[in-house]
């Protein structure tokens, strides 16, 4: 008899609780989370989160991210045949609560912050003469900037930058001011 996979919709179910509830069972599986905008996987063993994606982010970045997605559905799939945790390059390291926590502190001050950015369509260009010294720059202020030469479109510089959404957020926003 096949059981049948943990489903529901999220909307019911956040992402948090469901997390929470992967942890407290010990549960292992590929927590498939989907909705009519976005798609994105959390790899699970033993109740811990080991890997996530979404859209070309991974990490606990993309846990961070999918922590917000309140509408859609989920579904706890089986671990791929022959699965082992020495095959995940960087693996997430961070027990569920921790994530959690950090999750919604920046999530609560990326939605303070967001009031002041441009929206995430928005395409931006440098200015043609820059005044203060770029020397002078933070070098993860310089990565940003350099995102946003090689991107411009604030979505992708976010999707792109090594940094958290909000820890990019921020820099775009000190950047927007040093204008």
């Amino acid at each position: 008899k096949k059981t049948k996979p943990l489903s529901g919709d999220l909307s019911a179910m956040s992402v948090a609780d469901l997390l929470q509830n992967l942890a407290q069972n010990n549960k292992s599986g590929v927590l498939s989370l989907k909705s009519a905008r976005q798609q994105g996987d959390m790899t699970v063993t033993s109740g811990k989160i080991v890997a996530a994606k979404s859209k070309g982010v991974t990490g606990r970045k993309a846990v961070f991210r999918m922590l917000s997605w309140n509408q859609g559905e989920f579904e706890l799939l089986p671990l791929p045949e022959g699965f082992n945790l020495s095959d995940i390059p960087d693996p997430i390291e961070d027990a569920v609560e921790n994530l959690l926590m950090e999750g919604f502190q920046k999530f609560d001050e990326l939605e303070k912050l967001k009031k002041k950015l441009p929206p995430l369509s928005t395409k931006f260009r440098l200015k043609t003469k820059l005044e203060a010294p770029l020397s002078k720059l933070h070098p993860r202020v310089l990565d940003v900037l350099q995102d946003v030469i090689n991107h411009s479109d604030f979505q992708q510089i976010l999707d792109v930058g090594q940094e958290s959404d909000l820890e990019i957020s921020k820099m775009i926003y000190y950047l927007i001011k040093k204008e």
